[in-house]
């Protein structure tokens, strides 16, 4: 950990492996092989920042570009494909209810990067959009469980707080690291396989 380390913060790392048998996605988008994400998480100030990388094999036929899902709240610092900076664009998406504050965002592929395996590795950071999670009030038509504040944080797995590549609808292995300061409980619908006290922490 860096010795700026701040003792109030959340840290979380995440390991996502996907299920390749199963068809996850439209032909334009790559189906993810997995995520490695490191997610640094500020309750007092609401805000996150993520860096990590994604590894996804390309399905055809390519326009040269694939998408993905990211909140719109949040801005990219940084975005390369296979080592080299890529272009990127914002566009529209239509809202679910499981992701009602979300964007496309457009990732332009370098011209010789049409097959294969490829690597992506990206920086953003910003605060979730401020919307009543589910069943506050009757017929609620939009809703976001994902929040993050001196009480609690909460970052549901079928939310694009990560950038998603595919509809939450087939099993995935998610292994997560998480990092807390001492008064901290992490609650997840998983399995805890250990944990320790190191640093204080």
């Amino acid at each position: 950990m860096p010795s700026c380390w701040r003792h109030n913060h959340l840290l979380l790392i995440l390991s996502f492996l996907l299920c390749l048998s199963a068809p996850l996605l439209a032909e334009e988008r790559p189906t993810p092989v997995a995520y490695h994400l490191i997610v640094t998480i500020d309750p007092t100030s609401g805000s996150l920042a993520v860096r990590g990388k994604i590894e996804a094999p390309l399905q055809g036929p390519l326009t040269g570009e694939i998408q993905f899902a990211l909140h719109e709240t949040f801005a990219i610092t940084q975005l390369s494909v296979n080592d080299r900076p890529a272009r990127f664009s914002f566009e529209a998406a239509q809202p679910r209810p499981t992701n009602p504050a979300t964007r496309n965002v457009v990732l332009s592929l370098p011209a010789d990067v049409r097959q294969g395996k490829i690597h992506i590795d990206l920086e953003y950071e910003g605060r979730l959009n401020n919307l009543p999670e589910f069943g506050t009030f009757p017929d609620q038509k939009q809703a976001l469980d994902d929040q993050i504040n001196p009480r609690l944080v909460e970052l549901a797995n079928y939310s694009s707080w990560y950038p998603q590549f595919f509809v939450m609808k087939y099993p995935i292995t998610i292994e997560r690291q998480v990092s807390l300061p001492q008064g901290w409980i992490a609650i997840c619908s998983g399995k805890k396989l250990e944990d320790e006290i190191k640093g204080g922490r």
